[in-house]
């Protein structure tokens, strides 16, 4: 790292001994290679991170207050993924890439979940999803139960009684005129989330709609714009 940076992760993690030697190169210039008798001069910008609350490991003596000192000249504090949902689904594209995407209720999924265990957590559970659906998009089901559950739930009780659009509807092949129909009524005419149940591009749902004839904005529903 001569010359460049750097970069210690959780650097909180670090034993009391080894923090000794840490803080004796910053302060030094200079490090002694494995196996050498002799100590070389380096220099190299320091970028350290952690989890931990180093103050508070500070005064309970698990951590040196002067390396602390020696290390935090520029500090910057980055809120848990929770408080920045903002976040989350542009991470989650990132981390799909171009073959995969979400669907509307696995956003929403995505959104309602605290992430205890931040920007990794999300970089796993994207990683599982994506290996699981045949088509492309990612459904609450390709997801952790956990993460799912709460979008899950409210599918199960928002119309007990009503079938699901799937089990009225074949996906399997090219809708006929009824069907789709169904489907544009069903999405109040938002052609993503009708690309989204077939798990097409929304191009070959304009193919569908102009060979049947239809128009997506007669099933808009104007008190949703």
């Amino acid at each position: 790292a001569h010359g460049g940076t750097l970069f210690l992760d959780e650097i909180g993690e670090l034993p009391l001994a080894l923090q000794a030697k840490l803080l004796r190169a910053l302060a030094t210039g200079e490090i002694r290679p494995l196996g050498s008798t002799e100590a070389r001069r380096v220099d190299v910008r320091i970028v350290a991170a952690t989890h931990r609350d180093l103050d508070a490991l500070v005064a309970d003596e698990a951590f040196r207050a002067d390396l602390l000192a020696r290390i935090t000249a520029w500090r910057i504090e980055i809120p848990p993924l929770r408080e920045r949902r903002e976040d989350v689904l542009g991470l989650t594209a990132t981390f799909l890439g171009d073959s995969r995407r979400l669907s509307a209720n696995a956003a929403e999924a995505l959104l309602l979940h605290d992430w205890p265990f931040n920007v990794r957590e999300l970089e796993n559970v994207a990683a599982a999803a994506a290996v699981r659906p045949d088509d492309g998009v990612i459904r609450p089901e390709h997801l952790p139960p956990a993460i799912a559950a709460r979008v899950a739930h409210r599918a199960r009780t928002a119309q007990p009684t009503a079938p699901p659009l799937e089990a009225l509807v074949d996906r399997s092949r090219t809708p006929t005129r009824d069907e789709l129909v169904r489907v544009l009524e069903h999405h109040r005419g938002v052609l993503a989330e009708v690309a989204d149940f077939y798990g097409k591009d929304r191009r070959q749902v304009y193919r569908w709609l102009e060979k049947h004839g239809l128009d997506a904005d007669a099933y808009r529903d104007p008190a949703a714009d």
